[in-house]
């Protein structure tokens, strides 16, 4: 008896898991995606414009990911989201992706059940301090630092390393949030703040022009910082959709297809077209997305470059660097979708 009752189970398990909805179900039911984004106010990250909207870098991979599963950039709920509850909000299903600037590492993976989709901004985290604490070399002349840096990010393991290799006395004070740290630190109540680059542009950007002036980054990276999405690890369909959509940015760029030539090109040679944009494509049947799905996301969003510099490059004046593609001296590749 107790057999067959094992096996009822073992059937019913089964069962559920060959057809419970997947996360492209529920976003295609609901009728828009749900993305996790930073909750602090960064300007070229996540910030509202003069019209009420919100724009910068994660809003755009937001926006490309509704592109290409529900046809239009516009079908999103964003979500703010913290470095504590990310991982969380994620596993319990209330974002479907997770864009907020993360850095990918294999214990995130391993410890909170999650994928990471592929590197879409290689970034290093720094030091924002106030000019005055700091000698024409542009070095901290300060022995007894206090550190500014959030909890539950990696600035904390990073901070350690570099001021225990600095030497001299240093005290981490561990923030709820990264306002926090912000709030702290214009207070006079620590000498350091610890973030990703990209963070800190966007700080100094935000800050009043008389407040700014005396504050500069220090031109060390004291880590690498690479930035992914992230999503839930038991759905695999889910992650080869947001990998696919990271790949397809690439990938045009890499074959110059952007959103003012795409109508162009709809009906050439171009590998990109002839690759994905065919309603044969294998790979958006077997994903389960719509035809145009590839179009969609280039004709509404563009490609990585035409996010990067609306948003970092054009707001924050951050050279693109190592976040070229590979012929241009960069690190961004993408992966073979043939």
């Amino acid at each position: 008896m107790k057999k067959i009752i094992y096996i009822i189970f073992l059937f019913i398990g089964f069962s559920f898991n060959c057809y419970a909805s997947t996360t492209l179900d529920k976003v295609q039911k609901r009728g828009y995606l749900n993305c996790g984004i930073s909750r602090a106010v960064l300007p070229g990250i996540s910030i509202h414009n003069s019209d009420g909207k919100l724009e910068g870098f994660e809003i755009e991979y937001c926006k490309a990911i509704a592109a290409l599963t529900l046809g239009d950039k516009d079908k999103v709920k964003y979500l703010h989201v913290g470095a504590k509850d990310r991982f969380k909000l994620l596993n319990e299903g209330k974002i479907d992706v997770l864009i907020k600037d993360t850095t990918a590492t294999m214990s995130r993976e391993i410890n909170f059940d999650v994928l990471f989709t592929g590197l879409i901004y290689m970034d290093h985290q720094g030091l924002m301090v106030k000019t005055k604490d700091t000698d024409n070399m542009g070095s901290l002349k300060i022995d007894k630092v206090s550190v500014c840096v959030e909890k539950k990010s990696t600035g904390i393991a990073n901070a350690k390393k570099f001021f225990h290799l600095r030497g001299g006395d240093y005290k981490l004070i561990l923030q709820e949030k990264f306002a926090g740290s912000i709030k702290a630190f214009i207070n006079g109540k620590c000498d350091v703040i610890v973030s990703d680059m990209m963070i800190l542009h966007s700080i100094k950007k935000m800050l009043p022009e008389s407040v700014s002036a005396g504050i500069i980054i220090l031109p060390y990276k004291i880590s690498n910082e690479p930035i992914s999405m992230s999503v839930n690890a038991g759905d695999t369909n889910w992650f080869h959709i947001v990998n696919l959509l990271r790949n397809i940015l690439v990938l045009s760029e890499e074959n110059g297809v952007t959103s003012k030539n795409i109508d162009l090109l709809t009906s050439s040679d171009n590998f990109m077209v002839n690759l994905l944009w065919q309603s044969n494509n294998k790979i958006i049947k077997t994903l389960k997305l719509n035809n145009d799905a590839i179009y969609q996301v280039i004709y509404q969003v563009g490609n990585a470059r035409e996010i990067f510099e609306r948003t970092l490059g054009r707001v924050l004046n951050i050279d693109r660097g190592l976040n070229n593609i590979i012929k241009n001296n960069g690190v961004m590749y993408s992966l073979s979708i043939e």
